[in-house]
């Protein structure tokens, strides 16, 4: 009998590991995904793949017919998006 060795560093995909992305480095849809749900929203692909038609979301850049969101970008992108809660008004 082998011994089976198994591979445990996360895929470059995984939510986890998207934090640690420099701000200039170029995402995936796929990518984009994966880092704003390690931010804490839940975002699918299909989700920002709708926002780029409707012309809302993060901003891309374009490579010929290619679609990809800079990290620094989406991170602004989202800092800008959430704000805080206001107080309950006073009767």
């Amino acid at each position: 009998m082998t011994d089976v060795q198994y591979d445990t560093r996360a895929p470059a995909h995984a939510p986890a590991a998207a934090l640690s992305w420099p701000d200039d480095r170029f995402a995936s849809r796929r990518e984009a995904s994966d880092l704003l749900k390690a931010m804490g929203l839940k975002v699918e692909p299909q989700t920002l793949a709708r926002w780029f038609c409707q012309r809302s979301g993060p901003p891309v850049q374009h490579f010929g017919s290619r679609v990809v969101y800079r990290v620094g970008d989406l991170r602004a992108w989202v800092a800008g998006a959430i704000r805080p809660s206001s107080p309950p008004e006073a009767r």
